[in-house]
């Protein structure tokens, strides 16, 4: 799952041309945002249980991993200047 964020928020702030580290930081917060409400529906719908239910049915070490990767995949996109620095590419 790691590698996909890494890889996918890489590929949309440059298909974008988000410049700044405000721009790649709303559009992952915004993705997130996305994610969850498709995760509540998913859970409210096919599992059939509460919110409150599906948060207290993680164990401890699941659950914290869990709440690391969303707060990755929500960062990620404004960090992926420092970890993929762009090329620049020369007019001819």
């Amino acid at each position: 799952m790691l590698v996909a964020i890494m890889f996918a928020s890489r590929w949309v702030v440059r298909r974008m041309r988000l410049d700044h580290v405000k721009e790649p930081l709303w559009a992952g917060l915004f993705a997130l945002a996305l994610l969850l409400i498709a995760e509540v529906a998913v859970v409210l719908e096919l599992r059939g249980v509460s919110i409150s239910d599906y948060v207290h049915d993680r164990d401890a070490v699941t659950g914290t991993i869990y709440l690391i990767m969303l707060w990755v995949f929500a960062l990620f996109p404004a960090a992926s200047d420092l970890v993929f620095p762009r090329i620049i590419e020369r007019e001819s």
